[in-house]
């Protein structure tokens, strides 16, 4: 989390953006700033794993609440999901199987062209219709990834073999 008028500080060369200030009246000229690499529509917790994880989390609240012992954790809901890594070039285009950074970039971008309230309005309507995504957490790439790949791949929390 950052202050978004931090960002005009002339010695901030680069950003990527997940959360915005006053959401979800995004200011067009943040949207525009050519120091911004990717922007996405807010959706951290918008993944399969979130919502298991939130609901685990209720469960035990209610099972403490009831005084007993929690038992679900929903880890039955979230089976490994195996990447296709023969053919890719690099870590993005294997990105691209789990999330599409460049469409949602694109989506959120396109919200500059449009005045208020509109933008506000389509700004809800990107997150109300996200698709659901895996966290790199619960996705494998396979032993026949390029070794660089397969480096890469393990330091941003993919599985590796």
């Amino acid at each position: 989390m950052i202050r978004e008028r931090a960002l005009d500080r002339p010695d901030v060369a680069a950003m990527i953006l997940d959360v915005w200030d006053g959401e979800p009246d995004l200011a067009p000229h943040r949207l525009e700033d050519p120091r911004l690499l990717l922007a996405s529509p807010h959706v951290a917790g918008y993944s399969l794993e979130a919502k298991i994880d939130a609901t685990a989390q209720v469960h035990r609240a209610l099972a403490s609440w009831l005084g007993r012992s929690p038992w679900w954790t929903g880890a039955e809901l979230l089976p490994t999901v195996d990447l296709a890594a023969d053919g890719a070039r690099d870590l993005p285009t294997l990105l691209h199987q789990v999330v599409d950074l460049p469409g949602d970039d694109a989506r959120v971008r396109a919200l500059a062209t449009l005045d208020e309230p509109a933008r506000s309005r389509a700004f809800e309507v990107l997150r109300r219709n996200y698709r659901l995504r895996r966290e790199f957490r619960s996705c494998r790439v396979g032993p026949a990834a390029d070794p660089a790949i397969l480096a890469d791949a393990q330091k941003i929390g993919l599985i590796t073999d």
